[in-house]
Protein backbone atom coordinates (compact mmCIF):
# COMPACT_ATOMS: atom_id res chain seq x y z
CA UNK A 1 0.00 0.00 0.00
CA UNK A 2 1.11 3.52 -0.71
CA UNK A 3 1.19 6.22 1.98
CA UNK A 4 -1.61 8.14 0.21
CA UNK A 5 -4.04 5.32 1.02
CA UNK A 6 -3.77 5.77 4.81
CA UNK A 7 -5.88 8.18 6.85
CA UNK A 8 -3.72 10.02 9.39
CA UNK A 9 -5.29 11.58 12.47
CA UNK A 10 -3.45 13.19 15.39
CA UNK A 11 -5.58 13.96 18.47
CA UNK A 12 -4.65 15.50 21.82
CA UNK A 13 -7.29 15.72 24.55
CA UNK A 14 -6.63 16.74 28.13
CA UNK A 15 -8.87 17.33 31.11
CA UNK A 16 -7.65 20.67 32.39
CA UNK A 17 -9.81 20.94 35.50
CA UNK A 18 -12.10 18.65 37.51
CA UNK A 19 -14.14 21.32 39.33
CA UNK A 20 -15.60 22.78 37.20
CA UNK A 21 -15.07 20.11 34.53
CA UNK A 22 -13.02 21.52 31.65
CA UNK A 23 -11.01 20.08 28.78
CA UNK A 24 -8.97 21.18 25.80
CA UNK A 25 -8.65 19.31 22.50
CA UNK A 26 -6.49 19.70 19.40
CA UNK A 27 -6.98 17.41 16.39
CA UNK A 28 -5.16 17.44 13.05
CA UNK A 29 -6.05 15.62 9.87
CA UNK A 30 -5.07 15.87 6.24
CA UNK A 31 -6.05 19.40 5.21
CA UNK A 32 -7.85 20.39 8.42
CA UNK A 33 -7.30 21.27 12.08
CA UNK A 34 -9.91 21.24 14.86
CA UNK A 35 -9.47 22.63 18.35
CA UNK A 36 -11.78 23.39 21.23
CA UNK A 37 -11.95 24.46 24.86
CA UNK A 38 -14.92 23.35 26.94
CA UNK A 39 -16.30 24.03 30.38
CA UNK A 40 -19.83 24.57 31.62
CA UNK A 41 -21.95 26.51 34.03
CA UNK A 42 -24.93 24.82 35.68
CA UNK A 43 -27.74 26.13 37.87
CA UNK A 44 -30.54 24.31 39.65
CA UNK A 45 -33.62 26.50 40.11
CA UNK A 46 -36.07 24.11 41.81
CA UNK A 47 -38.28 23.52 38.76
CA UNK A 48 -35.52 23.22 36.16
CA UNK A 49 -31.82 22.58 35.62
CA UNK A 50 -29.91 24.95 33.34
CA UNK A 51 -26.62 23.86 31.75
CA UNK A 52 -24.72 26.44 29.72
CA UNK A 53 -21.65 25.15 27.84
CA UNK A 54 -18.79 27.65 27.64
CA UNK A 55 -15.81 27.65 25.30
CA UNK A 56 -14.86 27.69 21.65
CA UNK A 57 -14.88 25.16 18.82
CA UNK A 58 -12.89 26.08 15.72
CA UNK A 59 -12.37 24.11 12.52
CA UNK A 60 -9.70 25.28 10.07
CA UNK A 61 -10.04 23.93 6.54
CA UNK A 62 -6.51 24.41 5.24
CA UNK A 63 -7.17 23.38 1.64
CA UNK A 64 -9.74 26.12 1.03
CA UNK A 65 -8.24 28.52 3.61
CA UNK A 66 -11.43 28.81 5.64
CA UNK A 67 -12.23 28.93 9.37
CA UNK A 68 -15.53 27.71 10.84
CA UNK A 69 -16.59 28.51 14.42
CA UNK A 70 -19.23 26.45 16.25
CA UNK A 71 -21.48 27.60 19.08
CA UNK A 72 -22.64 25.56 22.05
CA UNK A 73 -26.35 25.48 22.88
CA UNK A 74 -27.88 26.02 26.32
CA UNK A 75 -29.82 23.08 27.79
CA UNK A 76 -32.85 23.39 30.07
CA UNK A 77 -34.37 20.34 31.78
CA UNK A 78 -37.76 20.93 33.42
CA UNK A 79 -39.20 18.87 36.27
CA UNK A 80 -42.88 18.28 35.45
Amino acid sequence: MKNEEFFVLIDYLEQVSHHPPAFAQHTEGQGWTFYQEFTMSSKFRGQYLSVTPLGNQILELLIIKSIVCFCFLRLLSFNF
